[in-house]
């Protein structure tokens, strides 16, 4: 996972247990925007597909929302990425300028 988040249902509670702590990690909704966020979305989802699970999801929110998870990336692998993606766009704008300087002595 690089940068972002997920939000995922938890329906067994098992979720911790299928993923690696060294890329990601599992955190409580932070509060009522993202509360708001998700719900939003699974109701984005049952507009669009109309999915029986979800609508069930939506009929229950309070018990449902209890099962949700947050998922970012774990810190340490957010910054390898950002320092991965630096570099390419120092790599870019090195080639760019090196092309700058062959042109103007072309």
């Amino acid at each position: 996972m690089s940068g972002g988040i997920a939000f995922v249902f938890d329906e067994d509670g098992t979720f911790a247990e299928r993923t690696n702590p060294g890329m990601v990690r599992s955190v409580e909704l932070a509060g009522a925007v993202d509360e708001a966020l998700l719900q939003a979305l699974v109701e984005r989802h049952v507009a669009l597909t109309g999915s029986p699970l979800a609508q069930a999801l939506l009929e229950g929110w309070p018990e449902a929302r209890a099962r949700f998870v947050k998922v970012e990336p774990h810190p340490s692998m957010e910054d390898a990425t950002a320092r991965e993606q630096r570099g390419a766009q120092l790599e870019e704008e090195l080639l760019a300028q090196v092309r700058a300087d062959a042109a103007a002595y072309a």
